[in-house]
């Protein structure tokens, strides 16, 4: 036949071969850099901003400076007292020798608060503020007068009550009982509730470098303690989680590990099944699969090459690669499959298909790849490493789906040549009952078919006009591990934070000099008291509050309280008075605190690597939901950035709530140009391909259609968009024009075989789509809130795109060419 490639001759008969070869062979170093990308899955969130974001450099500040504040909460829980105590002092044994080993992991476990306890017992007078120890002295001094004045004979009172002056101090105890972070808790100083059920044991990290990738290892270190003392003979039934920012890191790790794992399943053996199922070649998988996975090895391999790490926006991209990287395959097999049906030779079937969609499956690719492609030019990370890691990835399939499968199809069809010609109704008859009820339907019934779309498309298009920045996920709880609430850190942080009564994530105030801290401390005690960041914070602990300055002033104060104490003066007290002073005057030591007093609960977070201290203060974070509150935080970021500026350079700010903020911030800034730039790009490659001809239009609408479903259907749903959901928007536009361009293309081929172009190519694009749908509903398994919602949108992109080129598509190609042939 004369569509029959001619067999390969000459130098080209080796060269061709040793060539591909040595491209399948690049496959080993690329599956290489891309096994190293998955051994470094970074869940934190601070890895999806821009490097300049304000939370990053924070972060980058906090890495370098601080001395470790990192920490890991083991909740232990039981059915009665005692238990939970004993087995909480055991399990910090056992970590402690392990931290023995390795001071550069651990730099301290924590299971009780003697150490606390014994400092504030020596030190805690010097922490009372000094109008307080001026009052303390001045009472003393009123009843010493007063004693003094009835001591002499010649005095006369002329009061009616002559009732001594009250030395009661019961109002600064109080006072500063509510400022002892440990009063009225941790019975016997241990880490344990007051009806002694649950106990608590805090392991502290000796760096803040180490992401989720490095801290796993630890965790699972204290977990297998764990086990092995659960094991043992006789231990009691107790319930045992894990808290704290280590917790957190670990647990999302874990969650998106295990929803990459089961999201590559399912699409391996999904796409497996929709193949089988619909195009009944099972003896193709093969060759559909050695492209693919040459293709997504070399699209992660070319991507490694700009991204380091994958982090929560492009650790399922594996899946997705897949699912729309095997598309340029099942055209090309489809059409394959199409001309084989028609009793064409083996060779020349795999050349006619070849020759027929390789321009308009190259098409199709190049228009994914440029909307994937315009989120890398934004600066937010997670976008950016998406888009080029997708774009690659439809690239490198494409290629080498069209370097591999054809040669691959003419080995697998080998000796299966039939001579014999089926009729066109034979061929017909070779399509699906749903294949032919498709056709009829958007051929026969053209009118009302494309009747019902457009009113759809109109209604959608209407509600679609309701999008807008309202449409943000704002409640950041709604992004974690959905699990983390029921039987997490969610549920076993919040009663860590019980029993401790306070939360130990903070936001870090980092400046270059004492000074500078102070100016900050002062700007920050006044913000806390009105506005954004009175919701939000619960204490502020800064290096004068560990270290007081004015402690010559307070020593003073003190020798006056005990000069002021004479004997006949401690007779006349109260006995609670009398013990209360004695604690008072025990309790300042000699000379001012040094900071290496300082016991590991109270410095922590302020005493950086280099052994410097008092250029670093904390805000910590409130106990309440405010935290989570997008709107909120996205306030306080923006007035805890104005406090950082009151000093030149500003203070580096890090931690809590920033880096939530800032991707909110980042999100409300760059969705709408991200939009427009994805949206440009597409219609740009469409101009190019078609060069202004009428299937630019015919694309340019079902591209307009599609998208107008998506926007329509997410109002009248009312789905939030999130940091990653807002993905699935550039996607859509890519698809929109992916699936059309292949029904057009083989429209193009043959205008006269609409119904044709609808049951085979229509087949076909149905298939990629399912493909696809099974990448991202795979996601809809996902425990990563945020990777369920992202898979939620792009699953009704692809269902929105795929109606408007299977059905309203051809439906209005049907109904013009219809108008025509009757003019």
């Amino acid at each position: 036949m004369s569509g029959a490639r001619r067999p390969p001759g000459g130098w080209s008969r080796f060269v061709v071969p040793i060539v591909l070869g040595l491209l399948a062979l690049s496959a080993f170093p690329a599956g290489w850099r891309m096994a190293h990308l998955y051994q470094h899955l970074r869940p934190e969130l601070d890895a999806l901003l821009p490097r300049d974001s304000p939370a990053v450099r924070g972060a980058q500040a906090l890495r370098a400076r601080a001395a470790g504040a990192q920490y890991l909460g083991v909740v232990i829980r039981g059915p009665a007292g005692g238990a939970p105590a004993a087995f909480a002092a055991e399990l910090g044994t056992r970590v402690r020798a392990f931290a023995a080993s390795r001071p550069d992991l651990i730099s301290a476990v924590k299971a009780d608060v003697a150490a606390e306890r014994a400092f504030l017992a020596k030190r805690g007078s010097l922490y009372l503020p000094l109008p307080d120890l001026h009052a303390i002295a001045d009472r003393l001094q009123a009843r010493v007068t007063w004693k003094k004045a009835r001591a002499n004979p010649l005095f006369v009172s002329l009061d009616e009550d002559d009732t001594p002056p009250s030395v009661d101090l019961s109002d600064i105890d109080a006072r500063a009982r509510a400022a002892d972070p440990f009063a009225g808790r941790f019975p016997g100083d241990r880490l344990v509730s007051a009806d002694g059920r649950t106990a608590i044991v805090l392991i502290f990290f000796a760096t803040v470098e180490a992401g989720a990738t490095a801290l796993a290892p630890i965790v699972d270190r204290v977990k297998a303690e764990v086990a092995a003392m659960r094991a043992g003979a006789g231990a009691p039934p107790l319930e045992i989680g894990y808290a704290g920012d280590v917790a957190i890191a670990v647990e999302e790790l874990s969650a998106l590990e295990s929803d990459v794992a089961v999201s590559a399943l399912l699409v391996l053996i999904g796409v497996a099944l929709a193949i089988v199922l619909f195009l009944r070649a099972p003896r193709a998988l093969p060759a559909l699969a050695l492209p693919l996975a040459i293709g997504t090895v070399w699209g992660f391999g070319v991507s490694s090459l700009f991204v380091s790490s994958l982090g929560s926006s492009t650790a399922f991209l594996g899946s997705i690669v897949i699912g729309n990287g095997i598309n340029p395959g099942i055209i090309l097999l489809a059409r394959h499959l199409e001309e084989r049906r028609r009793m064409t030779p083996v060779a020349s079937a795999v050349a006619i298909a070849t020759r027929t969609t390789w321009r308009g499956t190259l098409a199709a690719a190049v228009a994914a790849a440029a909307g994937y492609a315009s989120l890398a030019t934004t600066s937010f990370r997670g976008f950016s490493e998406f888009g080029v890691i997708a774009a690659s990835g439809a690239l490198t399939c494409w290629l080498a789906t069209y370097l591999f499968l054809p040669r691959l199809l003419r080995h697998v069809d080998r000796g299966r040549d039939d001579t014999t010609v089926r009729t066109p109704s034979d061929v017909r008859a070779g399509a699906g009952r749903w294949d032919r009820l498709v056709a009829a339907l958007v051929t026969l019934g053209a009118a009302g078919t494309l009747a019902v779309s457009l009113a759809l498309i109109g209604v959608t298009a209407i509600l679609a006009t309701r999008l807008d920045a309202s449409r943000i996920e704002y409640d950041m709880s709604k992004l974690r591990n959905r699990e983390s609430r029921r039987s997490g850190e969610g549920y076993w942080g919040a009663q860590m934070d019980a029993l401790l009564g306070r939360n130990f994530t903070a936001v870090a105030f980092m400046t270059e000099t004492p000074e500078q801290a102070r100016a900050v401390g002062a700007a920050l005690a006044r913000a806390v008291k009105t506005g954004p960041l009175a919701s939000v914070s619960s204490r502020l602990v800064t290096p004068d509050d560990l270290v007081p300055p004015d402690t010559a002033e307070k020593h003073a104060a003190l020798a006056r309280v005990a000069r002021l104490l004479t004997p006949a003066v401690r007779a006349a007290l109260a006995d609670d008075d009398r013990a209360a002073l004695d604690r008072l005057l025990d309790g300042a030591g000699d000379g001012p605190i040094a900071p290496s007093e300082l016991p590991e609960l109270l410095a922590r977070g302020l005493r950086e690597k280099d052994g410097q201290f008092g250029r670093t203060l904390l805000m910590l974070q409130s106990l309440d939901t405010a935290t989570w509150d997008g709107a909120i935080t996205i306030r306080a970021a923006a007035a805890a950035d104005e406090v950082a500026r009151v000093v030149a350079p500003p203070a580096a700010v890090a931690g809590g709530f920033v880096v939530s903020a800032n991707i909110l911030e980042t999100l409300e800034r760059e969705a709408l140009p991200t939009t427009a730039a994805a949206f440009g790009a597409v219609a740009l490659i469409v101009l190019v391909l078609f060069r202004g001809r009428r299937e630019t239009l015919w694309t340019l609408a079902a591209l307009l259609g599609g998208t107008s479903l998506l926007a329509g259907a997410v109002v009248a749903l009312d789905i939030r968009i999130n940091f990653l959901s807002f993905i699935a928007f550039p996607i859509t536009f890519g698809i929109g024009v992916e699936y059309a361009l292949n029904v057009l293309y083989r429209h193009r081929q043959d205008p006269a075989a609409l119904e044709t172009a609808v049951s085979g190519t229509g087949r076909a694009v149905a298939l990629c789509s399912l493909t696809t749908i099974i990448g991202y509903g795979s996601l809809l398994l996902a425990r990563n809130q945020a990777l369920f919602s992202f898979g939620l949108l792009a699953v009704l992109g692809e269902v929105c795109c795929l109606s408007v080129a299977v059905v309203a598509l051809p439906a209005a190609l049907a109904t013009v060419a219809r108008k025509r042939r009757t003019l």
